[in-house]
């Protein structure tokens, strides 16, 4: 009778295993590994960025939530309020430095030129021109691919531009920044840094410039150059034709892929383990 109970045990429980390793493809679990499996998840988008038309486009009938900023989103995340968020590429790498536990997926929703923003001013198409003609030295001397050396690696730079001592003998820029993009621009302690900062730092030294820094949301960047209330914006802000409508751009100083960024987990390791969204 003992033997038969525990024959019989053996049996539910062989048949209660079954049923949970074919539970790991029921319709209401998703083992998300591409860009189509997020048709209907919840995805972040940084308020006032060029991502929320691609993600509207890319994600019709997907639920986006907006964030004022990255670090809000990279919370939701971790915390299961969300599925994944657009973002560059190169900000996985920072959140890495970081210690975050993401990851991306593997193919980019579109690559996009980054630039920085100038008003539609004839008083400040010179400053656009010297910068323009200071990018394009940069590219062809190797400024800017050493910078990227230095900004895209896999361990975050302890040597930061030093832009405070910029003597500025030839005037001063009124710049404004979002300093929420790192690596590109960031703060640092008591002082920004970044790839975008270092470039400006170079521009400012061959040029005879400093800077007033003003740090705002990412939707008061755009506003603050359409009114002319700053000469200059950095803001890791992506080229688009909707922005070149009302502000200026300099000529891009990189592309850079547009991807998702997801839990790290999102992929299945062994067995069930999948990443349920929650809904």
């Amino acid at each position: 009778m003992v033997r038969l109970k525990r024959i019989i045990g053996i049996l539910l429980f062989c048949v209660l295993l079954c049923v949970l390793l074919t539970g790991c493809n029921s319709d209401n679990e998703k083992n998300y590994q591409s860009i189509e499996d997020f048709s209907n998840s919840q995805i972040g988008v940084l308020t006032g960025s060029s991502h929320e038309s691609l993600a509207r486009t890319t994600f019709p009938d997907a639920d986006l939530v907006f964030f004022n900023s990255t670090t809000d989103m990279l919370i939701s995340l971790e915390q299961g309020k969300i599925d994944c968020f657009l973002y560059e590429a190169p900000s996985l790498q920072a959140m890495l430095w970081d210690g975050a536990d993401v990851g991306r997926v593997d193919e980019p929703l579109t690559q996009i030129a980054n630039g920085f923003a100038f008003p539609q001013n004839e008083e400040i198409r010179h400053l656009q021109e010297e910068f323009n003609t200071f990018l394009q030295q940069a590219k062809t001397d190797g400024s800017i691919d050493q910078l990227k050396q230095k900004w895209l690696s896999n361990t975050e730079p302890t040597i930061h531009p030093d832009y405070k001592s910029l003597p500025g003998e030839n005037g001063t820029i009124r710049l404004v920044v979002c300093s929420g993009s790192k690596p590109l621009i960031y703060r640092f302690e008591d002082q920004y840094t970044g790839f975008e900062i270092d470039l400006l730092t170079l521009f400012g030294q061959q040029y005879g410039y400093n800077f007033i820094i003003d740090d705002v949301s990412f939707n008061a960047v755009i506003a603050g150059i359409i009114s002319g209330k700053y000469d200059m914006a950095a803001a890791a802000l992506n080229i688009t034709p909707e922005r070149e409508e009302s502000i200026d751009f300099s000529l891009p100083y990189s592309e850079f892929d547009i991807v998702l960024i997801i839990k790290n987990n999102i992929h299945p390791v062994i067995g069930c383990e999948v990443y349920v969204a929650p809904r």
